[in-house]
């Protein structure tokens, strides 16, 4: 049935209708929001039942929530009603609702009806049949926003019942939780980054040059092997300067002993710190390997009598090796890594984040091992340069004496059989493969030779045990210095750079783990040390000294 301008009409006024009930409810879901909210923040802020979840962001969401609500409790009006709305707007008494209904009767004045209401259309505006109210109601939609606002802004925080300082509690621990992961991952990327040169290879390679040295000596020329073996000395002597500042305390502390308070196991510990001071590290490595099958085990039972019992040993293991490692000259990162371990066991039984922590403790653990291999190749690579600076010393005795011959080391192949040889030799010569040379009185034959010592004996036991002072390293005043137009050794530069960078990238990992560092300036640092690594100096350059 084609209706002509009686059905356009309809359909203007019906579109009219349907937006203007869509701002009814949208406006009775805006305030219903707005109530909800203000519900809400008295709960959270007034009483602190209810976490504070308000905010002034969180009100810019009313308005889609009203929108949303709008929409789906939204249903069309039928074409009746805007039939009625049209005839009560002109007074037609019911000329054009008998116009939409006419289709379903029969008769013959259907033709008049609609010419009528057509004609009668023609001069009706579907804008003042249905019009469009809305300045009041976007008034009360702006003062309850605006309400809640100020509300969000000058309501105190209280916690009658103590349920928000629970809440705050719970949220720190998990913010601590991710800052240790975080330290964590952080340390382990650190460690997993290829260093160029590797401190190892760099070792090595001076230890090669010096077996090479050593294999071309010639007794007839002393004066050239003092030149050789001094300029070894001298290369090696800076690599142990710098090797023993690396494996110095990172900072000044308090001597540990074995009557430290607290410590849970003080004759282990020694035994421990003993090992390590001899370059051993298997006793910590099997330690290391107990407490990460406690750690698994409690991650397979964190609740119960048997989780607490787990804890409690994992706990006071762990104390135990960490106050060991806590003074130990080069352990710093590795002492680091069991305290965070600490931290994240005392967490595996608080609730909410215990499995998070369990996990945390694992990774810490396994992180531990990384950290000890590290230590295992620094105390090595020291042991082996000691080593190769006594034997040099040995071989610049045996050349003051004329006995020194590289032709007489060729099954030699470490520093070691090297050392070796010369004690050996040294020994035969009545010196000593470590001492001065020994000198008789004049009734027993003088000079160098066989013979009791005037007072003492080689022989006698002592508890002497040479150590290297823990001292930390600062840089001083510089008293003097002095150029020459040399060049020095290729890599210098970039061994120092990247033993430095890497210092200081974990001194600053260490602060941002233990809360130094306010959180606002934690991303940029971190950000900023990731940057260094484009400003290496360039491989091969040499720097004037």
């Amino acid at each position: 049935m084609n209706l002509g301008t009686t059905q356009r009409l309809l359909r203007g006024v019906s579109r009219r209708q349907r937006l203007a009930d869509l701002g009814r409810r949208y406006h009775a879901a805006f305030l219903t929001v707005c109530v909800l909210g203000a519900a809400v923040l008295t709960g959270s802020r007034l009483l602190g039942l209810l976490p504070p979840v308000i905010s002034l962001g969180t009100l810019a969401l009313a308005p889609l929530a009203a929108i949303l609500a709008a929409l789906a409790l939204h249903r069309a009006p039928p074409p009746t009603r805007a039939a009625r709305a049209i005839d009560a707007s002109c007074g037609s008494k019911d000329l054009f609702l008998t116009a939409v209904d006419i289709g379903h009767s029969l008769g013959a004045y259907q033709p008049v009806v609609l010419e009528q209401a057509d004609a009668r259309a023609a001069d009706v505006q579907p804008r003042r049949v249905a019009p469009f109210r809305w300045r009041r109601r976007a008034a009360s939609e702006a003062a309850s926003v605006a309400c809640l606002a100020v509300a969000v802004l000058t309501l105190p925080q209280m916690d009658p019942f103590g349920r928000q300082a629970v809440r705050d509690q719970a949220n720190r621990r998990e913010q601590r939780l991710r800052e240790l992961a975080q330290a964590t991952e952080a340390r382990a990327r650190l460690l997993n980054e290829p260093q160029a040169p590797k401190p190892g290879e760099r070792v090595r390679e001076k230890l090669d040059a010096l077996m090479r040295t050593l294999a071309e000596v010639r007794p007839q020329d002393k004066a050239g092997n003092l030149s050789r073996l001094a300029d070894q000395q001298k290369h090696l002597g800076e690599m142990w300067r710098n090797a023993g500042r690396d494996l110095a305390v990172s900072q000044a502390s308090k001597t540990a002993s074995a009557q430290q308070f607290g410590m849970a196991d003080p004759a282990s510990a020694a035994a421990w710190r003993r090992q390590l001071q001899a370059g051993d590290v298997s006793g910590v490595k099997r330690e290391l390997q107990a407490l990460k099958e406690l750690a698994a085990a409690l991650a397979a039972a964190p609740g119960g009598p048997k989780g607490d019992a787990l804890r409690s040993e994992l706990m006071n293991r762990l104390q135990a090796l960490q106050q060991a490692l806590a003074e130990q000259p080069g352990a710093a990162a590795l002492s680091s890594a069991l305290q965070r371990a600490l931290e994240q066991l005392q967490m595996c039984n608080q609730p909410g984040c215990a499995a998070g922590a369990c996990k945390g403790l694992q990774a810490t653990l396994a992180l531990s091992d990384a950290e000890l291999g590290e230590l295992t190749e620094r105390l090595q690579n020291l042991q082996s340069i000691e080593e190769a600076l006594k034997a040099i010393q040995m071989a610049k005795r045996l050349n003051e004496a004329g006995k020194l011959d590289g032709s007489e080391c060729g099954s030699c192949n470490s520093i070691a059989d090297y050392a070796s040889l010369y004690a050996a030799k040294l020994a035969g010569m009545g010196q000593g493969g470590q001492g001065s040379p020994a000198f008789g009185p004049a009734d027993q034959g003088g000079g160098i030779g066989a013979g009791p010592r005037p007072a003492g004996s080689d022989a006698a036991q002592t508890a002497y045990k040479p150590e290297q002072s823990r001292s930390p390293l600062q840089a001083g005043q510089m008293l003097l210095s002095w150029k020459t137009r040399e060049v020095s050794d290729p890599g210098c530069v970039q061994e120092d750079y990247a033993r430095a960078l890497q210092r200081v990238r974990q001194e600053a990992s260490e602060a941002i783990a233990a809360d130094n560092i306010p959180a606002g300036y934690q991303g940029p640092i971190r950000a900023y040390f990731d940057t260094l690594d484009a400003a290496a100096p360039a491989t091969g350059a040499r720097e004037p000294r």
